[in-house]
C-alpha cells in the first residue's frame, strides 16, 4: 500500500509549487489595470471574412484584450469549426487563428448541463484531453469558465457533482500540462449571498478567478466580490450587457454603461476584466421574445463616442504584442515575492505537530491551512517569532493540505502531508 509520504514525493509538480502570488494569479493583469473582453459571436465581433458587420468594423478603436466564445459537452461544437446554437456563429479556433486576434486572450465558456454525471464517471476523460490538448496547442492565454453560471436555476447543477466535475476536468488539465489555462469560477450574478454560493464551490486550488454575470443596473456582484477578497482571488465580469435595447428600452450612457464602469473602478482592487457582449440578441433564435434585445454599442453614437473613450484610457488592457508579457509576473518580481513571502514548514510529512519558520513575521498578517478541498482547518493571525509551533487537532484527518501565507505583497502556499 502507498503510504502518503510516498504519495507526497510522487505528487506532480504544480500540486507541490512552493509559492503562489495573489497579484499573480493565472493572467492576472497588474494592479490598476483590467482586461476588456468582447463577445460572444462572431458576427457580434467581427474582423472575420465572412463575419465583417460587427463591433471590429462599427465601433473601431483597438482591438480588445480579449475575444469571449463557447463549446459544450458532449459534442465540443464550436471549438475547430463553426457552430451555432441559436444565438450566432460561434468558432474558437476561427479566432485563434485570425490574425486579428492574435495578441488576443481567449475566453471560452464550457457548457455543461446535463453532464456532470458522465464526467464524475470518467465517461467524458476523453473529450476533457481533447479540449485540453486543444488548448495547450494555442498560442494565448485561455480562460475556461467551467459550468459557467452555475448556480443558474436553469442550468440545474447538483453542487456536489458540479464541484466533483469541476475539480476532475482541472485535475485531468493538469496531468495534461496544459499550463495556458485559467480556472474560472462563474456565478449567474443573481444569488444573494455567499454561503449560497460557497455549495458550488471547488476550493482555492482549483479556482483561479472567480466571476459574475452582470445585467441588472445595480446589486450585481455583491457576494462574488466578498468572495474574491476573501480568497485573494481576482475577479472578471464574464458576461455583461444593457438587458433591453440600448436606443428604445431607456438606456443611456448614464444609465448604465456609466454606472457599470464606476462600479468597476470602485472594485478594481478585485476586478480585473470586464467581458461585454456587443450583440443582436432579437435577430437570435435563442433570445427571441426574452427581452434581451439589441445591445450594439455601434447602434448609438452617443454611447459609442463614450464607449470609446473609456476604453481608451489607460486603466483598459488591450490586443498588444507585449498583452502575454503583461498577464505574468516577471521573474524578477517571483524572486522579489518569494524572498519577502519565504517561510518553511517541517517536518514534511507531519505528525500532527507542524513548525513553520517565518523570514519575516512582522509582515506577515494571516496563516491558512486548508484541505485540498479548500475547507480551513487552522487560521491564525499576528506573528512576532520567526518559530511558529502549530499543534494539528486529532480529529483532523490524515491527507495532503496547503499552508497559506498572506502579507502585503501576497500569498505564499507550500502543501504538506499529514500522518499521524
Amino acid at each position: 500500500m502507498l503510504n502518503l509520504k510516498s504519495l507526497y514525493l510522487l505528487l506532480p509538480t504544480f500540486l507541490i509549487s512552493a509559492t503562489a502570488f495573489s497579484q499573480c494569479a493565472k493572467f492576472e493583469p497588474p494592479n490598476g489595470t483590467a482586461l476588456l473582453i468582447l463577445g460572444q459571436d462572431l458576427g457580434s465581433v467581427g474582423g472575420f471574412t465572412s463575419h465583417n458587420n460587427g463591433y471590429m468594423e462599427n465601433v473601431g478603436g483597438p482591438t480588445p484584450a480579449g475575444i469571449t466564445t463557447y463549446t459544450d459537452f458532449p459534442y465540443l461544437q464550436g471549438l475547430t469549426t463553426t457552430a451555432n446554437y441559436g444565438a450566432g456563429d460561434i468558432c474558437a479556433q476561427c479566432i485563434t487563428d485570425n490574425s486579428n486576434f492574435s495578441n488576443s486572450v481567449l475566453a471560452i465558456g464550457l457548457y455543461l448541463v446535463n453532464e456532470l454525471s458522465a464526467i464524475n464517471s470518467g465517461q467524458r476523460d476523453g473529450l476533457i484531453k481533447q479540449l485540453g490538448d486543444w488548448i495547450k496547442s494555442r498560442n494565448q492565454p485561455v480562460f475556461l469558465r467551467i459550468g459557467y453560471e452555475y448556480d443558474g436555476q436553469w442550468n440545474n447543477y447538483n453542487p456536489a457533482d458540479y464541484k466533483l466535475a469541476y475539480k476532475r476536468i482541472v485535475d485531468k488539465f493538469r496531468a495534461n500540462e496544459v499550463t495556458n489555462c485559467a480556472y474560472v469560477w462563474q456565478s449567474s450574478g443573481y444569488t444573494n449571498d455567499t454561503t449560497t454560493l460557497l455549495k458550488w464551490y471547488p476550493g482555492d486550488n482549483y479556482v483561479d478567478w472567480m466571476a459574475y454575470s452582470h445585467f441588472k443596473y445595480t446589486n450585481m456582484g455583491v457576494p462574488e466580490m466578498a468572495l474574491a477578497r476573501k480568497h485573494h482571488k481576482p475577479l472578471m465580469i464574464a458576461e455583461a450587457t444593457p438587458q433591453g435595447d440600448i436606443i428604445n428600452s431607456g438606456y443611456s450612457w448614464n444609465g448604465w454603461f456609466a454606472p457599470l464602469f464606476q462600479h468597476i473602478q470602485n472594485n478594481k482592487d478585485v476586478i480585473k476584466a470586464l467581458a461585454y457582449i456587443n450583440a443582436n440578441w432579437n435577430g437570435q433564435s435563442m433570445w427571441a421574445g426574452q427581452n434581451w434585445g439589441d445591445t450594439r454599442i455601434e447602434n448609438s453614437n452617443t454611447i459609442k463616442t463614450k464607449w470609446l473613450a473609456e476604453i481608451n484610457t489607460s486603466f483598459w488592457l488591450k490586443a498588444s504584442p507585449t498583452l502575454f508579457t503583461t498577464l505574468n509576473c516577471s521573474s524578477t518580481e517571483i524572486e522579489n515575492l518569494q524572498q519577502k513571502n519565504a517561510f518553511i514548514p517541517y517536518p514534511n510529512p507531519s505528525d500532527g505537530e507542524l513548525n513553520i519558520y517565518l523570514n519575516d513575521p512582522s509582515s506577515v498578517k494571516e496563516i491558512n491551512i486548508t484541505n485540498l478541498d479548500g475547507e480551513t482547518v487552522y487560521k491564525a493571525f499576528s506573528f512576532t517569532e520567526k518559530n511558529l509551533k502549530i499543534s494539528l487537532k486529532d480529529e483532523i484527518a490524515n491527507g495532503i493540505y496547503v499552508v497559506s501565507i498572506r502579507n502585503e505583497v501576497g500569498i505564499s502556499q507550500q502543501k504538506i502531508v499529514l500522518n499521524k
